[in-house]
């Protein structure tokens, strides 16, 4: 389980998504806090740190799906 993404594996990310979050396809450059590298399959469930399993994120959708992941306590 790796947690570290490099910088060659972002700009892929980056590229690939053309600077557009992949989730709701708003520019990351209209967002006020800029764009995150998101694991679609989380690292606790069995995810990878590779290429098919990243995603670009706007940070309010990668906040809301982690609300959506997280466990109920």
């Amino acid at each position: 389980m790796n947690r570290y993404i490099s910088d060659s594996l972002s700009k892929q990310v980056l590229v690939r998504s053309n600077g557009i979050c992949d989730y709701c396809r708003i520019s990351i450059e209209d967002t006020f806090f800029g764009g995150e590298i998101d694991h679609i399959r989380s690292l606790k469930h069995g995810g990878e740190t590779e290429l098919n399993n990243l995603a670009l994120s706007c940070q309010p959708c990668n906040r809301a799906k982690e609300a959506i992941s997280a466990p109920f306590r």
